[in-house]
């Protein structure tokens, strides 16, 4: 299988703090993967100098064997990779619909109303599509963000916390949601999330980041058994 992303020796530096520290990580191409560490391990700094939010002080950010480092924000994004952030960004005064329209745009390629029932069937909207989008809980809200990076066609999706804020059963959605989008749309995902049972259920490899480092990396149960970790991160 080949790798869609791969960085090497990422390092960035703020006034003398290290965020991140030599990362060096890959993610094969239709993988799911989960970063997860205590405040302040680089994570978020990780996924900003990954979409071009952040130039690194040295090493490299690869995507499809393309050297991507220090591109802009959307140059990195028309290559596909798309990231949402831990807050959904949506258009809160038009509807469902219209929101996944603008994300793909509507120029007449491809019919535009299949493209659209099926992403809103994908991400569970279909029955309120004529609804506006503002009047959505927040769990729904946060499916139409996803929806509308679906509809960005990317190789490549960076999910920062998607189920902060949500409940334990939209929580549990989201995870299947995230498992589909996956499997029967073959697009790579990064996730970085604190939820511990909501990354057991993903079932997948896990990377744990600490002081801008990789500390451990392999699956959930291995890493629960890792003393470092233990120590750092799970609080035992």
């Amino acid at each position: 299988m080949s790798t869609v992303l791969q960085t090497r020796d990422l390092r960035k530096e703020f006034d003398g703090v290290v965020a991140t520290d030599g990362v060096n990580y890959a993610i094969d191409n239709k993988t799911l993967e989960c970063i997860i560490g205590p405040n302040g391990a680089g994570k978020t700094t990780f996924f900003d100098l990954i979409t071009g939010v952040l130039t690194p002080d040295s090493g490299t950010v690869e995507f499809n064997g393309d050297d991507i480092t220090g591109l802009s924000v959307h140059e990195i994004a028309r290559k596909g990779v798309v990231r949402k952030y831990q807050t959904p960004s949506i258009y809160n005064e038009i509807s469902v619909d219209r929101n996944i329209r603008i994300a793909f745009g509507e120029d007449g390629t491809t019919d535009p109303n299949r493209r659209v029932k099926k992403i809103l069937n994908r991400v569970g909207l279909a029955a309120v599509d004529d609804q506006i989008a503002g009047t959505l809980d927040h769990g729904r809200k946060q499916w139409l963000e996803i929806g509308m990076v679906l509809a960005s066609d990317p190789s490549l999706i960076l999910l920062d916390e998607p189920t902060a804020g949500m409940t334990t059963s939209e929580t549990s959605r989201t995870a299947d949601l995230i498992t589909e989008i996956n499997d029967k749309e073959n697009i790579s995902i990064i996730t970085i999330e604190h939820d511990i049972d909501f990354v057991r259920q993903l079932n997948c490899p896990v990377t744990v980041l600490h002081n801008g480092s990789v500390l451990a990396s392999g699956q959930l149960s291995d890493i629960e058994d890792n003393n470092e970790v233990q120590e750092v991160y799970l609080g035992r």
